[in-house]
């Protein structure tokens, strides 16, 4: 057995998507700040903060070392309601060194560099998700776009309308616990779907958004859908520090193949059928392992039972103890 390679890639660049309505104005249109399809339509701003670097700030006019963004809906500002959504943290990545030619990921995990806090009448079970940003939203140097209206760049978000986005959605996870979240200077794991493992061997640049779920992607209003409605609802979301970075880890789908190390017949003419057959073939990995030798079935046909061996279901040696008869002259 062998273990599949694993790639980590540290995020290239950090934004922070900000949608508020106006301070001054009435009631404001639910859709209109959770869509925002057109700026100059509605009561809406949007703004993109981006920083310099994957791990590092600024991410606010002041340039704070520990870039935040909160989900606000509070009862002040001119009108019933005053809606902040500054949590859209988006962070793009350099996926080039993944072969588009390759086996799709076996599996992957984005390590974020968040810590939730300031939870205020909110459910348990609130929910954030991971979504792929449109590829607009991403320059070919993995660089994000300085665009205020990427704030909506989602793949998957409609740019109108006041229906649930869950299943037109890219999404780069399941739906997961805010309380899932770090409280302290500690990273979260999180696993990616196929989606994002997909994205990520066809293309050179990725970009991936953590965004509301509960509230935003399923179209719920926290003034009614809050567990008190009509009272402020909140949550914070923050990097801890600027020193690290969101990190991607790929495991691959597979071994590629590699250039034989013998020769397929001998000066002697012993001929080595099968000494390099697992580098000539594509092996495939299974519950985190590759198989260390392709099935005996893809050779020359013959009893199973040449190599000596016996393996269990998953493709493990019973036993390694004795060595396998072997007719080699090396």
């Amino acid at each position: 057995m062998s273990k599949p390679e694993i790639t980590t890639i540290n995020s290239h660049r950090l934004a922070r998507g900000v949608l508020t309505n106006s301070s001054t104005t009435g009631n404001p249109d639910w859709d209109a700040i959770r869509v925002v399809a057109d700026e100059s339509s509605s009561d809406v701003d949007m703004d993109m903060f981006l920083s310099t670097a994957g791990n590092s700030d600024p991410l606010t006019s002041g340039g704070a070392a520990t870039p935040n963004g909160s989900f606000l809906h509070q009862t002040s500002r001119g009108g019933p309601f005053y809606h902040a959504f500054g949590q859209r943290f988006l962070f793009s990545f350099d996926t080039s060194g993944i072969s588009s030619r390759g086996l799709i990921p076996s599996s992957g995990t984005i390590s974020i560099p968040l810590r939730r806090s300031n939870i205020v009448n909110l459910a348990s079970d609130h929910k954030v998700i991971l979504a792929m940003a449109t590829s607009d939203a991403i320059a070919s140097d993995a660089t994000i776009v300085d665009d205020d209206t990427k704030v909506q760049a989602i793949e998957g978000g409609p740019a109108s309308g006041g229906d649930s986005w869950d299943s037109t959605l890219a999404k780069a996870s399941e739906p997961f616990n805010l309380t899932d979240l770090s409280t302290g200077s500690s990273p979260t794991e999180i696993a990616l779907t196929s989606t994002a493992l997909k994205a990520i061997r066809d293309n050179d640049v990725v970009g991936i958004w953590i965004i509301d779920y509960t509230y935003t992607v399923l179209d719920q209003n926290p003034a009614t859908a809050a567990p008190s409605a009509g009272a402020a609802t909140t949550y914070l979301l923050r990097k801890y520090d600027t020193a690290t970075f969101c990190v991607l880890s790929i495991t691959a789908g597979g071994k590629k193949d590699e250039v034989p190390d013998k020769d397929r017949i001998k000066k002697d003419f012993t001929i080595n059928s099968f000494a390099d057959i697992t580098d000539q073939r594509t092996r495939f990995a299974k519950n985190g392992v590759v198989v260390d030798q392709v099935p005996f079935l893809l050779g020359t046909k013959g009893p199973l039972s040449l190599r000596g061996r016996q393996f269990d279901d998953d493709g493990k040696p019973i036993s390694t103890t004795v060595n396998p008869p072997n007719t080699s002259k090396d």
